[in-house]
């Protein structure tokens, strides 16, 4: 990059020089300037140190012509507009650089491994053995996994060139390595916005005192607000596209960052419900008063995590869970020989469990087989009914 700016730069420099051999060409000189500088965005992108040239050249020019400077002194004007346009591409280089290094500390190469170590813990958890199944995905799981591949990610772009060789060699080399600058990463680009609780429609809270550690009988669910009325009866369809929104949510490219592997995972953001999540469908299926997250691997039986807010990885490892009542029993059981939806309408409550099955882009990191139930969303339409305890989390939940 240094020797295709010097040689562009000397090309430039030799043609205003030429153009101004006289002063009566100085009129000449601002001509060929103003057409340089309207090429300065081109510059801009493969040479900052020429486009800095051309504008300093630029004003140099108006300069010398509003003075009547001769030749001598135009021709050292525009050799110092050079060095400076170099200066100042030079200090914008290291304020990248040292932006760019910051960006690379902020974001490095983690393991997940930590995270996902419950999932070969069969012996502490053998209900994993039991409930991992496996079958082949249809159409509709195919629908999401290309929408995942086609999804165009500028956060991933970002964290992409934040990690590759050029980048490296950029932070490494001299000042003139700041070609290309309107393609490194930033901090915009980089963080996410929407990472903020999202309450539920219909909250919880305790009608009694809070019970003793490891009690199990305690204060049955109670409504904190109105639920919402459900003035259509949702068949398979409708329930499915609420979840697929849900699905699509919880598993964002987005959030994957940049995966080389499980022992390599840069900028990734755990699973989760945000603002933006999908829970309506396309038809009149309002979103559903309370959304749980139904955990297979992490505990000796599968639970339910209990939160005031939709789903959040990150919030619910030191969430209480409880077991599962028995719609979500029957519901899992279904799911495990091959259902992805299965509900049930009992009067005025609507409930519906879907299926969290491994796509293609979660083998990245999951030591699992595409189409392996690895959890389950339990949703609730209507008013909520009583259902077992939540207890604190077991010391091995994470």
């Amino acid at each position: 990059m240094i020797l295709f700016s010097l040689i562009w730069s000397s090309v430039f420099l030799l043609a205003v020089w030429l153009v101004a051999a006289s002063p009566t060409r100085l009129a000449l000189a601002i001509v060929f300037s103003v057409v340089a500088f309207f090429a300065t965005p081109m510059c801009m992108f493969y040479s900052p140190a020429v486009a800095f040239q051309v504008l300093f050249v630029l004003v140099a020019t108006v300069i010398c012509a509003l003075r009547k400077a001769g030749p001598r002194a135009f021709r050292q004007s525009i050799i110092g507009a050079t060095a400076a346009g170099y200066a100042a591409a030079a200090i914008l280089a290291i304020v990248q650089q040292q932006q760019q290094q910051q960006l690379v500390e902020k974001y490095p190469f983690q393991s997940l491994a930590p995270r996902l170590a419950y999932e070969a813990d069969t012996q502490l958890h053998p209900a994993s053995a039991q409930v991992q199944t496996s079958r082949s995905l249809d159409s509709r799981w195919h629908e999401i996994v290309e929408r995942q591949e086609q999804h165009f990610s500028i956060r991933h772009r970002a964290l992409v060139q934040l990690h590759n060789k050029t980048l490296q060699g950029f932070l490494a080399s001299p000042a003139f390595g700041v070609g290309r600058m309107t393609h490194l990463a930033r901090e915009e680009w980089l963080a996410r916005s929407d990472d903020v609780p999202v309450p539920q429609v219909t909250r919880l809270k305790d009608a009694t005192a809070s019970p003793e550690p490891g009690a199990v009988d305690s204060p049955p669910e109670t409504q904190a607000n109105a639920s919402t009325e459900v003035s259509i009866k949702p068949n398979a369809d409708l329930l499915w596209f609420a979840h697929q929104g849900a699905i699509e949510e919880f598993v964002a490219p987005e959030r994957y960052g940049l995966i080389r592997g499980r022992e390599e995972v840069a900028g990734f953001l755990a699973h989760r419900l945000g603002p933006h999540t999908n829970l309506v469908s396309r038809t009149q299926l309002p979103a559903p008063d309370r959304v749980e997250l139904v955990s297979l691997f992490k505990f000796p039986d599968p639970r339910v995590y209990v939160s005031d807010n939709l789903p959040a990885m990150d919030e619910l490892r030191d969430a209480p869970t409880r077991q599962l009542d028995d719609f979500e029993q029957q519901g899992l059981d279904a799911l495990k020989k091959g259902e992805d939806i299965v509900s049930t309408n009992e009067s005025s409550t609507i409930r519906a469990l879907g299926s969290i099955r491994a796509l293609k882009q979660c083998l990245q990191c999951h030591t699992t087989q595409e189409g392996e139930l690895l959890g389950a969303f339990s949703y609730r339409w209507g008013s909520v009914k009583p259902s077992p305890q939540a207890v604190p989390p077991t010391p091995d939940a994470t």
